[in-house]
């Protein structure tokens, strides 16, 4: 399955949906309790690893995440 395309807003029909990609990153961070390593494969664009990277590193809990991208 393709990722889905945004339905509104800015870039509708145009742009990738990555509600559920931050979404993702949001309950990533909430439930880890240890460092981890996350491998992002989907048809998401290139830069949305360092997207949920950026989220996953807003938190202060001192748990490392690393964001991989794998085609």
């Amino acid at each position: 399955m393709n990722t889905l395309t945004k339905s509104f807003g800015d870039g509708a029909v145009k742009a990738s949906d990555l509600q559920y990609s931050e979404k993702t990153a949001r309950d990533i961070l909430n439930y880890s309790e240890s460092d981890i390593i996350i491998v992002e494969k989907s048809t998401f664009p290139v830069k949305t690893a360092q997207d949920m990277e950026h989220i996953l590193s807003s938190s202060n809990s001192g748990i490392h995440f690393e964001v991989l991208y794998n085609p």
